[in-house]
């Protein structure tokens, strides 16, 4: 049945609800059905709630995971899909299932900025501060997504914690030239600051970090910088 995955979605769609109306020992194995990557039906249903409801119905495992290590979990949130968090955590998905390389769902939504679905994932008990390389927070910060640094942070991300570089979420928007998620990070005033004088493992602070990062919003983010460092002093 691998050739369900080379059709387009309505024809999967189609397929896979027939199949799922005329047999109820379908998934008595469910690796049976794999593409070449070692998706399931239940991974490439993850952007139709129907569809992955008719699959969890019939007893699909929530964890099955492909080759990369991703669990349907992970396809709902690298694709925006928050009708299915809900509905993958109800059947048994584990919001810390974590990839080959470490990323949990949450890593994958604060990556992609999708806000909805990482708000799901923290309402049920997403680990805020897991870390592959970075934290989910870094993650949001290097791509510039400064509703989902807000939302983090008010869910209990620790706001300098360090990477495998041992940049801070700041020293990640700075060099990214994302002035949106510095404001972010120099406006959080609950609990804990973002650090300035942080170092890495070049032993650069987040300015310095900006001054050597020619991007579009340079200036403006070390105006920023150097006002909140003649602020706090």
């Amino acid at each position: 049945v691998s050739y369900l995955f080379l059709s387009n979605n309505i024809s999967i769609h189609f397929l896979i609800s027939n199949m799922i109306m005329n047999s109820s020992s379908l998934f008595t194995n469910p690796y049976a059905i794999e593409d070449r990557k070692g998706r399931t039906a239940l991974h490439r249903a993850a952007g139709a709630a129907s569809i992955a409801g008719l699959l969890l119905s019939k007893g699909m495992d929530t964890n099955l995971r492909n080759q990369a290590e991703e669990t349907p979990l992970h396809f709902a949130a690298l694709h925006n899909h928050g009708a299915l968090v809900g509905l993958l955590v109800g059947a048994g998905a584990r919001v810390n299932a974590v990839t080959k390389d470490f990323a949990t769902p949450l890593h994958m939504a604060s990556h992609r900025g999708h806000a909805d679905v990482a708000r799901q994932l923290l309402h049920h008990k997403a680990p805020v501060n897991a870390q592959d390389k970075q934290t989910a927070l870094h993650l949001a910060a290097e791509y510039g997504h400064g509703e989902l640094i807000n939302l983090l942070l008010s869910h209990g991300a620790a706001i300098n914690a360090s990477d495998s570089s041992r940049d801070t979420a700041l020293h990640c928007a700075c060099r990214a030239g994302h002035l949106g998620a510095v404001s972010a990070l120099l406006g959080w005033a609950r609990g804990e600051k973002a650090n300035l004088l942080a170092l890495n493992s070049l032993r650069k602070t987040p300015l310095q970090v900006a001054e050597l990062s020619k991007t579009e919003n340079q200036a403006r983010i070390l105006t920023l910088l150097r006002k909140k460092m003649l602020i706090t002093k």
